[in-house]
């Protein structure tokens, strides 16, 4: 019966912690206040701003390192040469807090250059199957919109070409009469 009984507790605490978090979310989301700011960025007075704090003992600031990731990723045209080579030039990560330090692997630097708060936009990840809310033009850009669609332009080519072509010389260049791809 006791055990019963704690299971309903427990049940009860977690769909009230859900709630709460939840309404919290929603909060945030109403007042458009900056979360989680990536690197390059960083809060203030509830804002994103450009972070013009210096970067390690490199005598640049994070900002500029940031952008330096972005402009070595436009030059390489590839992830992994990225990483490799800023690794080099700035060191390993000193076990730094999420958005500290730039993306040390692949996958991070993807994410972290198609993110909208780079662009001047904020953005909160949608929960219970929502999809991601992006408020536009909500602070200064650490990227211009020119630099932007390069990177992106870069990334959906790097996308494609990963993807295997050995298996149908063809796949993706032929199309019906009604201009749907032959496999589909």
């Amino acid at each position: 019966y006791k055990s019963r009984i704690d299971v309903a507790a427990a049940a009860y605490v977690r769909e009230k912690n859900q709630y709460a978090a939840l309404t919290g979310w929603e909060r945030t989301r109403r007042i458009v206040k900056a979360v989680n700011p990536p690197f390059g960025l960083k809060v203030q007075d509830g804002k994103y701003v450009i972070n013009r704090d210096p970067y390690r003992d490199t005598g640049r600031t994070v900002a500029d390192v940031a952008l330096e990731v972005a402009e070595t990723f436009l030059a390489y045209g590839a992830k992994l040469p990225v990483v490799y080579s800023l690794m080099q030039k700035y060191g390993p990560s000193q076990g730094s807090r999420n958005g500290d330090d730039f993306p040390r692997d692949r996958d991070k630097l993807r994410k972290w250059l198609r993110n909208p708060k780079l662009r001047g936009h904020s953005c909160y990840f949608g929960n219970r199957g929502r999809p991601m809310v992006v408020v536009p033009n909500t602070h200064e850009a650490l990227f211009s919109p020119d630099l932007a669609q390069m990177i992106d332009l870069v990334l959906e080519r790097s996308a494609r070409s990963a993807t295997p072509l050995n298996t149908y010389p063809l796949m993706g260049l032929v199309y019906c009469e009604r201009g749907y791809r032959d496999w589909e």
